[in-house]
């Protein structure tokens, strides 16, 4: 327990120097477009075999461990119409920072297009793989 305090507060303190000459760290928000509902989890990206379903969303688990805000956006869209989100991070206790980027990006980037749905009830419950 000691030394996982010790690693947070190292990662804490790399982030604080981090954001002394950066205004914001942007990622994208996961690692993959959407895919499809009766898929739990990709079993791989770019070549690296997934294990299970929290290690696929390890980018988002990165930066929540860093203790910084973080927000994520519409970005842009695959070619057949999947939503891409990129993730803004701003240092430690600057939510106010954070935001007013945000709102600076969404005033920029035209990712309101929303994807045509399919408008037929779908069931509640679908098997997965």
């Amino acid at each position: 327990m000691a030394e996982a305090e010790r690693n947070a507060a190292r990662i804490f303190h790399v982030m604080r120097e981090f954001f002394d000459s950066v205004d914001v760290l942007a990622t994208p928000t996961c690692q993959v477009a959407p895919f499809e509902i009766t898929t739990r989890y990709p079993r791989e990206i770019d070549g690296t075999p997934m294990q299970d379903y929290l290690e696929w969303m390890g980018l988002p688990s990165v930066i929540t461990m860093m203790g910084c805000p973080a927000i994520s956006l519409p970005a842009a869209f695959t070619p057949d119409g999947r939503p891409v989100g990129i993730q803004l991070v701003g240092p430690h206790l600057r939510e106010d920072r954070l935001l007013a980027i945000a709102r600076a990006f969404e005033a920029v980037v035209d990712a309101g297009r929303a994807p045509e749905v399919d408008p037929t009830p779908q069931p509640a419950f679908v098997a997965v793989d």
